[in-house]
Formats: structure tokens, sequence, C-alpha cells
């Protein structure tokens, strides 16, 4: 129906909680793609893979590219990378997509 809300792949998506992102800095961004996952982690872009298994996610290992940023936006990178690649389950709540880990939401986003 119309309530599916945006599908898993082929989604931006923008994080909205999990991690805490300074207000002048740009959110991490998730994109899952036909076995690609790639995006913004906080200062560096990422890429690596993922897999699916019904409502089970495997995500990485993330390769990032190595720019410096400053320490806050190093700080956001450094807990939101981890996160994604501890990832083991997802599911769509309306527009947004939530990841979680042994049953623990750990990260949140909303669909640009």
């Amino acid at each position: 129906g119309d309530d599916d809300g945006p599908p898993l792949e082929g989604t931006e998506w923008a994080l909205a909680s999990g991690v805490d992102v300074p207000e002048d800095a740009d959110p991490p961004t998730l994109l899952l793609e036909e076995g690609n996952a790639s995006g913004f982690g906080g200062c560096n872009t990422f890429t690596g893979g993922y897999e699916l298994d019904g409502d089970s996610i495997s995500i990485g290992p993330l390769a990032g590219t190595l720019m410096a940023c400053d320490l806050q936006k190093m700080a956001v990178e450094g807990a939101y990378m981890p996160a994604l690649e501890a990832a083991d389950a997802w599911s769509i709540d309306g527009n947004e997509l939530v990841l979680s880990s042994g049953g623990e939401e750990t990260l949140r986003f909303s669909s640009s």
C-alpha cells in the first residue's frame, strides 16, 4: 500500500539519530544499491559491500577515503562507521530506516 515507505535499496538515507552530529556538520549518509554500500561518514566518503537476508543485513567491511577533518567530525565518523558494520537487522519505520544490532536500535535514518 501507500504506507510501505521508501525502499531500503536505492534510497539515499541521512542519519537522523544514533550518533551526535554537530549542528553545523553534514549528517552521515548511506546508500545501498546492488550489493554496494556507499555514503558519507561524517568526514570521508566510504564504500563497501552488504548482504541482505530477509530482515537481516550485513554491512562491510567498509573502506573510506583518508581525509583529516576537525575532531568533532572525526568523532562522528568514528562512531558511525563501526555502528554500520555492527548492524545485523533493518526495518522501515514510516519514512525512516532503522538499523539494529543484537535487537537494539543503533542507527536511524530519514529519507531525503
